[in-house]
């Protein structure tokens, strides 16, 4: 019985031991993360298009790699075109694994990978592109509007981050 006990003290002392030091080095709400749409105006194929960056800035590297997701939700009238996050710190081909769909939906989801998508410093940023063919939905509304949310979560801590920005429709249209 006595064996029993040991061993149950043990374990429960090195998962205590494993809890904080996880929770020591699990980035916090201290982290921020920055949206901005960069390029409006219309594509090659004369869609209204428009750039937009993000980038997130951990105050800590996290332990454990597959731990967090951006979601991206859009305005109605606009589609996705293309995405990419920074891998090892250059954009390159666009593999990055999609939680969600993103068929003409107004949202997706990616899977972040701290190894890959975040510096030694716990920096990482990406882009996503809109394009729409609905130019009378655009001129119909002022301003179209892009959210992004950094979702953490981790056996001890959980949180988001969420930031949005916003561009008037005109620029997205070439109209002066």
């Amino acid at each position: 019985m006595k064996k029993v006990l040991r061993f149950f003290l043990v374990f429960l002392l090195i998962i205590g031991i494993g809890y904080g030091i996880e929770n020591k080095n699990s980035p916090t709400n201290d982290s921020k993360l920055q949206v901005a749409a960069a390029t409006k105006g219309l594509n090659d194929n004369g869609d209204a298009a428009v750039k937009v960056f993000f980038s997130f800035d951990l105050d800590k590297v996290p332990m454990f790699s597959n731990q967090h997701t951006i979601s991206i939700s859009w305005s109605e009238g606009w589609k996705i075109e293309g995405y990419n996050l920074r891998e090892d710190g250059i954009y390159s081909k666009n593999n990055i694994e999609l939680l969600q769909p993103s068929d003409y939906s107004d949202s997706f989801k990616l899977k972040i990978d701290s190894n890959k998508h975040l510096n030694k410093d716990a920096f990482g940023e990406g882009y996503v592109i809109l394009t729409s063919t609905n130019k009378e939905k655009l001129g119909q509304r002022v301003k179209s509007a892009v959210s992004v949310n950094f979702n953490y979560q981790s056996l001890v801590k959980d949180f988001k981050l969420g930031e949005s920005t916003a561009w008037d429709n005109r620029e997205a249209l070439d109209v002066d």
